[in-house]
């Protein structure tokens, strides 16, 4: 996980994008909006202010705010399109168990 989106006062945020490793390359794998509480959400946002950075890590969506790539998330989802982003992901939990240079483009 790389990048996270502000929203309005509803919600702490709207989104988190994704990144998944290509060897070393840090590639964009989409975003994911669902699977999340309200107490989740508060909590994810804690974490990523933690972790901003002003640095671009991977190309997304230009409404993305930059954080360093160290947190993991567990993520559902359908499939991997032909464009290497998830279909219908689904946010599961986050992971301390895993590094971020682990979680890989499947083969």
């Amino acid at each position: 996980m790389s990048d996270f989106r502000l929203h309005n006062k509803k919600r702490a945020l709207t989104s988190l994008a994704l990144g998944l490793y290509d060897n070393d390359n840090l590639i964009y794998a989409g975003k994911v909006g669902t699977g999340f509480d309200e107490k989740t959400l508060s909590e994810l946002k804690n974490k990523l202010d933690e972790i901003k950075t002003a640095k671009i890590i991977v190309e997304s969506e230009s409404d993305v705010i930059p954080v360093k790539p160290i947190l993991v998330a567990q993520i559902n989802y359908l499939e991997i399109t032909k464009k290497g982003k998830l279909r219908a992901p689904v946010f599961v939990r986050l992971r301390d168990d895993k590094e971020a240079e682990e979680c890989t483009l499947p083969r």
